[in-house]
C-alpha cells in the first residue's frame, strides 16, 4: 500500500489515474474517428473513379463517332480533366493528398496498397496511352471494344480495391471495439483498486476514530487509536489518544473534585440546618462522618472557645467514651493537641498520639491513632476549635489538607452567623422586656412608601394583638381620638416641613372604644435635597400619670379652700409630687435607653437579614449547580425517576435563590443602601431583549406576545438592570396568570409632566391624601424641584388578557410577602415580593407605578420615570416628582 504524507496527496494521485485515462481514451476515440473519415473519403474516391471511367468510355464513344470539330474539342477537354482528376485520385490514394484531405494508406493496408500500385501500373502502361492513342485517331470499333475493356476489367479492378479498403476499415473498426473494451476494463478494474484504496487508507481509519469517540462519549477513556500513518488521519489518531488520555486524567482530577464539593455542600447543607448552636454543630459533626472523600475514624469532636477563662469547651463529641468525654470537657489553652490549636491558631497534624509528645490527654480505652486539629476563626478571632481522628500513620496530602481547611472555614462561618443570632435574640428580648416594663414602643415611619413599622409594645398600648394588622399612616390616625386628631397631623406637618422634633400628649380610642392618653415624640430624617423620607419616634402610655395629675389638680383645688388649716398635708402631697416627678423622670430617661436600644435592634434586624440572605445563597448555589450536574448525567447515569426528583431539587433550589436575592434587595432598600447604577440606554433594545426570554412561553401556551415602543423615545438615563429587572417581573407576572391562548402586549411612550397621563393619573391606594400634601408641601419649600415637574418621562405598561385583579385586593398589590388569597390565584405560586421591588426600584428613579383590572378581563401595569434623572437628585430618591 503507497503511503502518503498528506490525503491531498492520496486524492491527488487517484484524481491523476482517472484523468490520465479519461485523456487517453478521449485522444484514442479522436484519432480513430479522424481516420475513419480519411478511410471513408478513400472508400468514396474509389467510387468516384469508377465513375470516371465510366466518363471516359462514354467520351471515347462521342469522338469515335465523328462529331462536328468545335464539339470534339469541348469532348477532348472533358476528357483531360476527367484523366488529369483520375490520375490525381488514384496518386492521391497512394500518397496522399492535401487537396482531398487524405493521407497515405497505412503500411498494414498490404492487399489495398497492392491493389492500389496494380491501378497504377495499369493507368500508365495501359489505360493513359491507349486513351490519347484513341482521341487522337477516332476508331469507333476499337473505341467500343476499348470501352469493354474499361467497363468490365479495369471497373473490376477499381471495385476490388474500394472492397480492400472497406475490408480494412471494418478490420480497424473490430480493433478500436476491442480496445475499448479493454479500457472499460481496465477502468473497472482501476476504479476497484481506488475503492479499495480509499477504504483502507481513509473509511477504515475514520470508522476506527468513530468508534473511539463513541467510547469517549460513554466514559471510557482507557480507549486508543490504532491507525498508523504520516498523513492527518494518522496524524489525528495520535492527537486523539493524547487527548483521551489527557481527558482521563482530567476526568479523574473533576471526580475527585466533584466528591469534594458534595462533601463541602453536605456540610453546608448540614449547617443551614438551624441556627441554635448546639443542634447546628450536632448536625455538623454527623454529616463530617458520614463523608466518603475524608480518610477518617468516625470519631471527633468540636470545642467553643471562652478567651475570658483561655480555655476550651467540649460542645459536641462523636464517639466519646464518657470517661473521654469527661477528660476533654475542659481544656486549657497550650494543653494537648487541641490546646495549642486554640493557642496557636494554626492547624495541628499528628500521625501518632503515642509517638507526638504533645498529645498529653489519656484515658483507659485509647488507642494508636492520628489526629488534625483545626482552628475554627471569624476575622482572626478564635470561636473554637475541630478535632477529627485519624488512622495511625496516615499522611495527608496538600488537597487533603485544603480539604479539612475548607470544612472548618465552612463552620467558623455558620458558628458565627449562630452566635450572632442568639446576641441578637436577646437583644430583642431585652428591648421587648425593658418596653414593656416601661409602657414604652417605638415606630419607624417609611414616608415615601407609607410605611409603618410598630414594635410589640405599641400593639398593646393601643389594645391590639401584635402584628394583628398591616400598620399605616391612616390606621394610626384612626386610632386618634377626633377631637385630637388634627393637633396630631398639625405637629407630625411641623415636624415634615418645618424640620421641628415634637413631643406631644393626646388621647386614642381603643378598639373596645376604651380611651387612652400617649406621650409621643418624634424626628424626622431629610434626604440631600431636604425632603423627608423617614420618620422614627415612640409612644408611651400616661393615662395613669395623666390620671394622677387630674387628681393632684382637683386636689390642689380643694387645698386652697382649706390653705391655712391643711397646710402641712399639702407640704407632704407636695413632697410626694416632686417623688413622682423624680420617678416620671427617671422613666424618661429609662425610655430613651429603650429608644437607642430598639434603634440598635432595628439594625441588626437589617444586617443580620442581609448576612443571613448572603450565607444561604452559598450552599444554594451548590445545590442548584450538583443537582444540575447529577440531573445531565455528568456524575454518573440517572435513572428517568432520579432524573425528576434531581429536577424537582434543581428548580426548588432556584425559586428559592430567586426568594432570598429578593429578600436581600429588599432589605437593602429599606436600609437605604440600593443605589442607582445611572447609564444610557435604548429603551426599546432593552424591552426586546426582555421580550426575547418569553418566546419559549409565547410558543408552549399560545400566547400572543406583541410590542408597541414609540420610535421617538431614544436613550434614556437611567439604571438599566433595575428597570429591567421591573420590565421582567411584570411580564411574568402577566404570563403566570394569562391563560392558553390569551395575549400580552407591552407599550413605551414619551409623556409629558403635564399630561393626564403622569400628574393626573389617579394614584394607587399606596399615595394616600397625606403623601400628597407632604409633595405639594414639599415642592412649594423646595423650589429647585419645579424643573422636575415640567420634564419628560416615559411611560411603559404591560397589559394582558388573564384573571384580573378585584377591586378589594387593589390596595394590597405592592404590599411585600403578600399575594391576592382567591380561588383563581392559589394555585400561582411566588413570594409577594416582585412587585414591591418594582414599586422600590421605580420610586428610586422618581417615577411611580399603578395598576389598573378588571375581574376576567386581565390587567394593566404602568410605571412612569424621567428620562433623565437630575443631576442633584440623589440615588436613594423615593416618591413621585
Amino acid at each position: 500500500m503507497f503511503l502518503f504524507k498528506s490525503l491531498t496527496a492520496k486524492f491527488i494521485f487517484m484524481g491523476m489515474i482517472m484523468l490520465a485515462f479519461i485523456a487517453s481514451y478521449i485522444t484514442a476515440t479522436y484519432t480513430f474517428t479522424h481516420h475513419m473519415k480519411g478511410e471513408s473519403k478513400r472508400i468514396n474516391l474509389a467510387g468516384r473513379e469508377r465513375m470516371l471511367l465510366v466518363e471516359i468510355a462514354k467520351h471515347l464513344l462521342e469522338i469515335a463517332d465523328m462529331p462536328l470539330p468545335g464539339e470534339r474539342t469541348n469532348i477532348v477537354e472533358d476528357m483531360k480533366k476527367e484523366m488529369n482528376m483520375y490520375e490525381e485520385i488514384l496518386f492521391g490514394l497512394r500518397d496522399g493528398s492535401e487537396k482531398h484531405g487524405l493521407s497515405p494508406i497505412h503500411s498494414h493496408a498490404r492487399d489495398a496498397i497492392k491493389q492500389n500500385y496494380k491501378l497504377i501500373d495499369m493507368w500508365q502502361k495501359v489505360q493513359k496511352p491507349e486513351i490519347e492513342r484513341m482521341m487522337n485517331m477516332p476508331d469507333k470499333r476499337k473505341a467500343r471494344e476499348f470501352n469493354q475493356i474499361i467497363i468490365y476489367g479495369y471497373i473490376k479492378e477499381i471495385d476490388k480495391l474500394a472492397t480492400l479498403i472497406e475490408k480494412h476499415t471494418e478490420k480497424e473498426i473490430k480493433d478500436f471495439d476491442t480496445f475499448r473494451y479493454y479500457a472499460f476494463g481496465f477502468f473497472f478494474i482501476g476504479t476497484g483498486f481506488i475503492i479499495f484504496y480509499i477504504r483502507q487508507s481513509i473509511v477504515k481509519p475514520v470508522r476506527k476514530l468513530t468508534d473511539v469517540a463513541a467510547e469517549v462519549e460513554r466514559g471510557n477513556f482507557d480507549v486508543r487509536v490504532d491507525v498508523k500513518g504520516r498523513d492527518e488521519i494518522g496524524i489525528l489518531s495520535e492527537h486523539y489518544n493524547q487527548m483521551a488520555q489527557t481527558l482521563a486524567l482530567l476526568f479523574m482530577e473533576k471526580a475527585s473534585h466533584l466528591r469534594e464539593l458534595v462533601a463541602l455542600n453536605q456540610i453546608s447543607a448540614a449547617a443551614s440546618k438551624s441556627l441554635t448552636l448546639e443542634t447546628m454543630l450536632n448536625g455538623i459533626m454527623d454529616a463530617i462522618m458520614e463523608l466518603e472523600p475524608l480518610r477518617l475514624e468516625k470519631k471527633g469532636a468540636i470545642f467553643l472557645c471562652d478567651e475570658d477563662k483561655k480555655t476550651l469547651k467540649l460542645i459536641v463529641s462523636c464517639n466519646f467514651s464518657d470517661e473521654h468525654a469527661g477528660l476533654c470537657s475542659t481544656v486549657p489553652y497550650g494543653e494537648c493537641l487541641c490546646g495549642l490549636c486554640a493557642e496557636e491558631g494554626k492547624i495541628i497534624f499528628s500521625d501518632s498520639s503515642v509517638q507526638d509528645r504533645r498529645h498529653t490527654g489519656t484515658y483507659s480505652d485509647i488507642k494508636e491513632h492520628g489526629h488534625i486539629i483545626l482552628p475554627l476563626k471569624s476575622r482572626d478571632k478564635m470561636l473554637g476549635v475541630l478535632c477529627l481522628y485519624l488512622s495511625a500513620g496516615i499522611k495527608l496530602s496538600d488537597r487533603e489538607i485544603e480539604m479539612y481547611k475548607s470544612i472548618s472555614d465552612i463552620i467558623s462561618v455558620s458558628m458565627q452567623n449562630a452566635l450572632n443570632y442568639e446576641k441578637t435574640q436577646q437583644s430583642e428580648a431585652g428591648l421587648r422586656d425593658a418596653q414593656r416594663i416601661a409602657h414604652l414602643g417605638n415606630w419607624d415611619w417609611d414616608i415615601v412608601n407609607n410605611i409603618l413599622y410598630w414594635s410589640d409594645e405599641i400593639y398593646r398600648i393601643f389594645g391590639l394583638e401584635p402584628q394583628e394588622f398591616g400598620s399605616t399612616y391612616e390606621g394610626f390616625l384612626n386610632s386618634v381620638h377626633p377631637d385630637d386628631r388634627e393637633f396630631v397631623k398639625n405637629s407630625v406637618d411641623k415636624a415634615l416641613y418645618e424640620k421641628m422634633p415634637y413631643s406631644i400628649d393626646h388621647r386614642i380610642v381603643l378598639p373596645d372604644t376604651t380611651k387612652r392618653i400617649v406621650h409621643e415624640q418624634a424626628e424626622v430624617t431629610f434626604d440631600e435635597n431636604g425632603k423627608p423620607i423617614k420618620m422614627a419616634g415612640t409612644v408611651q402610655d400616661i393615662t395613669e400619670r395623666k390620671k394622677l395629675a387630674e387628681q393632684l389638680r382637683e386636689y390642689s383645688q380643694h387645698l386652697e379652700e382649706k390653705v391655712k388649716e391643711r397646710t402641712k398635708e399639702l407640704e407632704d402631697v407636695n413632697l410626694a409630687i416632686q417623688a413622682d416627678n423624680q420617678e416620671l423622670q427617671a422613666k424618661r430617661i429609662e425610655a430613651e435607653e429603650a429608644k437607642l436600644q430598639a434603634e440598635s435592634a432595628n439594625r441588626a434586624k437589617s444586617d443580620f437579614l442581609a448576612n443571613m440572605s448572603h450565607e444561604l445563597r452559598t450552599p444554594l448555589n451548590s445545590i442548584i449547580g450538583f443537582s444540575e450536574v447529577m440531573r445531565d448525567g455528568m456524575a454518573g447515569t440517572v435513572t428517568d425517576e432520579q432524573k425528576e426528583y434531581l429536577n424537582d431539587i434543581w428548580e426548588s433550589g432556584k425559586h428559592l435563590l430567586r426568594l432570598i436575592n429578593d429578600i436581600l434587595d429588599l432589605s437593602k432598600v429599606e436600609a437605604g443602601k440600593m443605589e442607582l447604577e445611572l447609564s444610557e440606554f435604548d429603551v426599546g433594545e432593552t424591552i426586546r431583549s426582555c421580550l426575547l426570554l418569553f418566546k419559549e412561553k409565547t410558543m408552549k401556551h399560545s400566547i400572543k406576545l406583541s410590542e408597541d415602543v414609540s420610535a421617538n423615545i431614544g436613550s434614556i438615563t437611567a439604571d438599566e438592570r433595575k428597570i429591567k429587572q421591573v420590565i421582567l417581573n411584570l411580564l411574568g407576572n402577566a404570563f403566570k396568570f394569562t391563560p392558553d391562548g390569551g395575549s400580552v402586549r407591552v407599550q413605551a411612550r414619551l409623556v409629558h409632566s403635564s399630561q393626564s397621563t403622569v400628574h393626573g393619573q389617579q394614584r394607587s391606594s399606596q399615595f394616600t391624601d397625606h403623601s400628597s400634601q407632604i409633595e405639594e408641601k414639599s415642592s412649594a419649600v423646595n423650589r429647585e424641584q419645579r424643573t422636575v415637574n415640567n420634564r419628560d418621562f416615559i411611560e411603559i405598561s404591560v397589559e394582558d388578557t388573564g384573571i384580573g385583579i378585584a377591586p378589594e385586593d387593589m390596595e394590597n398589590l405592592f404590599k411585600p410577602f403578600h399575594q391576592l388569597e382567591s380561588v383563581l390565584t392559589k394555585q400561582y405560586e411566588g413570594t409577594g415580593l416582585g412587585l414591591k421591588l418594582c414599586k422600590d426600584f421605580v420610586e428610586l428613579h422618581g417615577g411611580k407605578i399603578w395598576a389598573e383590572s378588571k375581574v376576567g378581563k386581565g390587567s394593566k401595569f404602568v410605571f412612569v420615570i424621567p428620562i433623565r434623572q437630575l443631576l442633584t437628585q440623589p440615588s436613594q430618591e423615593r416618591g413621585s416628582q
